[in-house]
């Protein structure tokens, strides 16, 4: 006799093989769908024949877990029919153990009953695959789903609801009535074939020995149905009694051999023999310990099942989605289906540990009612990936925030403009707008700072008087080679920068602004100071953050055309750098004759004097000290500040916190390449991102006072 926790736990260990086989099928059928250039375009026709196409790999899938399904099958067997003759022979005080007879017959019972598992389990991936497929085909077909959408829907549908096999079929029909997650339908096969054969291997004892009466177990969370009749005695000759005690037909009692009767599906109820007058080892009405009622202690664990299924589903979903993501990160409806999937997991673990909670708070000191089964939440090893980042901030709560109402007020942007330019963005990003709560806090500020931009209105700010430039610059950098929407966007920056001495100079450089290169496939840029023209890659610089997270849009154009307007200023002179036998011929702009290296030089070696007296440290200690301060600030703020220190220092280590030039560079450059470097940042972030230029005031003020007062004498 086995009693019920031996019966609950009976399937686990081949149900936990078999939910990695259907964790391996899925992650084969996902990859498929991910991996093929034509979903969403295919017919019917065509996704029937490729279903058929992974019946042998799925059938591999399965044949290399054969093995470890027949060791786990015997070694299940053997254990639970040990336990159960073992419990037999010491009710009776008698008897030679018969389970060795039984284990083989048991073994080849599961045996062919996992093999007809296995082939529905292959036919039901196929149909799975096909069922999800051929959703997503009608949703892009009807223009409900883009194609990318609808691929999202199928693989989470497809992880979502598993591989289901045919538990029942009408067998006149061909209707099928009942299908179940495998895992499920496995646990309850080899529950169900060691619980019958446990009971016939007890009836065929007390044949033998004559026994007539049976003790049937009982359980707290029993069924309502089987209560009428667990945890009594009965007998095997019909209704009778001994004694005075009566025993009632143990068959038409219990049901016996029924479906929804002892031994039937799913039951945990067992029997073993009974003598009269000996010790119960069960009563009717058991009380759990807890205290609770046998009839919530029930639907309380009913409830644990529901929210195990529920995060098995939701892990497999994951899975799908990390798939998805793996294959393109840089798209935001990627992304955002990843988050969504493990918020998914999260809310439903989460659930999990408030039911198990309060269910153990409402139990007698010292007692729990429900405790926490990984093997039951398990759905095949998980893939391993760090959390991505969200604000989890949706559009509208962005836009109701107090400071984007001001400087969309400040600026001249309707709600409209800006929610219209952030619809437009997460297109180019592969999303909508329900994405835009995937996107990091930093991520949405600085789309938001490229649409003010973008959608800046200078006639509606004051009516400023450089309202007209816009046109006239647009149409000189158009003349220049750039695409219509780049000559436009800077036009519009230039236009929208508050610091007109910054816009006067911009004004005078752009006549004669020349580029050697907009296009530069290597990524790079600078300024040529021999042949006064920039290279750039103008699409890099216009993605702004997308490209590099310290460079708001067409920063990167600003500073090299920074570094023109210095050496125009200049007067296009040039100065020379002596490094032993080796001469470098640099740039003299405006920059290196009004001082400002030496500036520069000045304001960091007070920086770093502050912080050794501050700390009580050495200058080495106070440059790493300053490299992590430098590190800790938001890159889109940094506006080559690090690049600034790391050439006033000569110290690649207090670079490293931002994108330095390098050691070489202020080696061969000297004065004059921080110089030109320092008046390059200040103009770029003037321009492009004003809020890096306060981070620049703040460690560099009387630098930038050497810089204003350069571009104010124009």
């Amino acid at each position: 006799m086995l009693s019920p926790d031996q019966l609950e736990s009976a399937g686990n260990r081949v149900a936990a093989i078999y939910n990695d086989i259907e964790a391996k099928m899925l992650d084969h059928l996902v990859a498929s769908m991910v991996n093929d250039e034509q979903f969403g375009q295919r017919s019917m026709t065509d996704l029937a024949l490729v279903s058929q196409t992974h019946t042998n790999e799925l059938r591999t899938i399965l044949d290399n877990e054969r093995a470890n399904i027949s060791d786990a099958v015997y070694e299940t067997v053997e254990e639970y029919l040990r336990a159960s003759d073992n419990d037999d022979v010491k009710r009776l005080g008698e008897g030679e153990p018969v389970w060795p007879h039984q284990v083989e017959a048991t073994v080849a019972g599961v045996a062919l009953i996992l093999e007809r598992d296995n082939l529905q389990m292959v036919e039901g991936a196929k149909q799975a695959f096909l069922d999800s497929s051929i959703k997503a085909i009608t949703r892009v077909n009807t223009g409900t789903m883009t194609t990318e959408r609808a691929l999202h829907s199928a693989v989470r549908e497809l992880e979502g609801e598993g591989i289901p096999i045919i538990t029942y079929q009408n067998s006149k029909t061909g209707m099928v009535t009942v299908r179940n997650k495998v895992d499920v339908a496995v646990r309850r096969h080899i529950r169900t074939q060691i619980a019958q054969d446990g009971m016939r291997m007890s009836m065929d004892r007390l044949e033998k020995l004559n026994v007539q009466l049976v003790e049937v177990s009982s359980h707290e969370d029993s069924r309502p149905s089987h209560r009428e009749w667990q945890g009594r005695c009965y007998s095997l000759l019909g209704d009778i009694e001994i004694e005075g005690t009566k025993y009632p037909d143990f068959y038409s009692a219990t049901h016996y051999g029924s479906v929804d009767g002892l031994g039937g599906a799913n039951c945990r109820h067992s029997f073993g023999p009974y003598r009269h007058g000996a010790p119960r080892a069960y009563e009717p009405n058991p009380k759990h310990p807890s205290g609770l009622p046998g009839e919530e202690v029930y639907e309380l664990e009913q409830k644990q099942r529901y929210l195990e299924r529920e995060i098995r589903k939701a892990k497999r979903e994951l899975r799908g989605a990390q798939q998805i993501y793996d294959k393109d990160q840089k798209n935001l409806a990627n992304k955002s289906a990843l988050i969504k999937a493990q918020d998914k997991l999260k809310r439903r673990q989460e659930g999990m540990r408030n039911l198990i909670n309060e269910a153990n708070a409402k139990c007698k000191p010292g007692t729990k009612v429900l405790y926490r089964k990984p093997n039951r939440e398990w759905a095949g090893d998980m893939p391993k990936s760090e959390k991505v980042s969200a604000s989890g901030r949706s559009l509208k709560a962005f836009m109701d925030q107090k400071s984007v109402k001001d400087s969309l007020k400040k600026n001249g942007i309707t709600q409209k403009e800006l929610r219209a330019g952030i619809t437009s963005e997460m297109a180019k990003r592969g999303g909508t707008s329900k994405d835009f709560s995937s996107l990091s806090a930093k991520d949405q500020q600085g789309i938001f700072r490229r649409i003010v931009n973008a959608f800046y209105t200078p006639a509606k700010v004051k009516r400023a008087k450089h309202a007209a430039t816009p046109q006239r610059y647009e149409a000189d950098l158009s003349a220049k080679g750039l695409k219509a929407d780049h000559a436009r966007e800077i036009a519009e920056i230039v236009a929208a920068c508050k610091d007109a001495n910054a816009r006067k100079v911009f004004d005078k450089a752009l006549p004669n602004l020349m580029f050697d290169e907009i296009n530069d496939s290597r990524g790079r840029a600078f300024y040529n100071s021999t042949t006064h023209g920039i290279t750039l890659n103008i699409q890099n610089s216009a993605d702004g953050f997308e490209h590099r997270p310290d460079k708001a849009a067409y920063q990167t154009f600003f500073h090299e055309t920074g570094h023109y307007i210095d050496h125009l200023l200049g007067n296009f002179d040039t100065g020379t750098v002596v490094k032993g036998r080796k001469r470098f011929i640099c740039m003299d702009g405006a920059a290196h004759k009004a001082g400002l290296a030496s500036t520069a030089k000045k304001e960091a070696k007070d920086t770093l004097n502050n912080i050794k007296n501050r700390e009580g440290c050495d200058i080495a200690e106070a440059k790493r000290i300053l490299t992590r301060e430098l590190r800790s600030i938001d890159p889109s703020k940094l506006g080559g500040v690090a690049d600034i220190f790391e050439g006033a220092t000569t110290s690649s280590k207090t670079g490293a916190a931002g994108w330095g030039h390098g050691r070489k560079y202020w080696s061969e450059s000297g004065d004059y390449g921080l110089a030109t470097e320092t008046f390059a940042h200040f103009y770029e972030t003037t321009m492009a991102n004003p809020e890096a230029l306060q981070t620049l005031k703040k460690y560099f003020p009387a630098s930038y006072n050497v810089f204003t007062s350069i571009i104010g004498a124009v």
